[in-house]
């Protein structure tokens, strides 16, 4: 299978920037946010950027599927305050449509922090969001959860609690969500995939909890902070405290070679050395 490889790209100046950044890099897998990350809110889009967008999708080499559009910040479906709820599903809903209409098929979401209430009650309410938004949504787009690095009250650090959320959903529900895995906060969560039995570990949590065949994205980051420590900073690539040694055992897992792997690390500048790293990975 080809390289999916790619990186975060800015959209600033218009959604086709993120693309004509894209084709740049020669990239074949792509991040983006499609509105506002720090509103909840955005005017919807004029049917001439919609039509501009999928023309320029066509001259690049994404695929609707291998582009990860990233939801905004302000979303948290486990928030016990009602008002800061019934605002993250409404932002989700309009996070879904937009993905409808620019023709793509993948939304990554943080799934959420349960702040004063409990984990239980924090993976019961996300899947209560979910449900909610994904029925109010015109649009078949699937929602894939974010692992967290587990800061805070932050939902999902663990693959089980990943796991917990898909199962709590209907099943009509639990057919349109899935998994984006992200190195930096799987590290930072605890998961240490310097060594072989780590990289094991994981895969056997990814099988236990819920399956493989729910990954459908990888967010490739180094971690300025240590293993276990919660904190949520990305690093470039062999630097911070993940060696590319340790990716490279990691990304040598043969089921991650069917989903796109993006960069979301902080240095613009280093994506096209990055990406040629990454596509040596793939074995390419």
């Amino acid at each position: 299978m080809a390289a999916l490889v790619g990186a975060h790209l800015s959209t600033q100046g218009g959604l086709t920037h993120a693309l004509e950044a894209a084709k740049a890099l020669n990239a074949t897998a792509l991040a983006m946010f499609v509105k506002s990350q720090r509103r909840w809110q955005d005017k919807p889009l004029a049917s001439e950027a919609i039509a501009s967008f999928k023309t320029a999708l066509v001259a690049t080499r994404l695929t609707p599927s291998s582009v990860l559009v990233h939801s905004g910040y302000l979303i948290n479906l486990a928030s016990p305050r009602k008002e800061v709820l019934e605002a993250s599903k409404a932002s989700l809903v309009q996070e879904l449509e937009r993905v409808e209409q620019l023709g793509l098929k993948y939304l990554v979401l943080h799934p959420g922090s349960h702040l004063n209430t409990s984990l239980d009650e924090g993976i019961k309410a996300i899947a209560s969001g979910l449900t909610a938004a994904l029925s109010a949504a015109d649009s078949k787009a699937v929602i894939l959860l974010e692992n967290s690095a587990g800061q805070g009250s932050s939902i999902g650090s663990r693959l089980e609690e990943l796991g917990a959320i898909i199962e709590a959903l209907p099943a009509k529900s639990a057919r349109r969500v899935a998994v984006c895995l992200d190195t930096c906060h799987l590290w930072a969560a605890g998961y240490d995939f310097s060594e072989d039995n780590g990289c094991e570990a994981i895969a056997k949590e990814i099988k236990q909890y819920f399956g493989w065949e729910l990954v459908k994205g990888l967010h490739v980051n180094g971690s300025i902070g240590a293993c276990g420590s919660h904190r949520d900073r990305h690093a470039s690539l062999g630097q911070g405290s993940i060696s590319k040694a340790a990716l490279a055992k990691l990304l040598a897992l043969a089921p991650l070679h069917k989903v796109p792997w993006v960069l979301e690390t902080p240095d613009s500048t280093l994506f096209a050395s990055e990406i040629s790293w990454l596509r040596q990975q793939y074995g390419e």
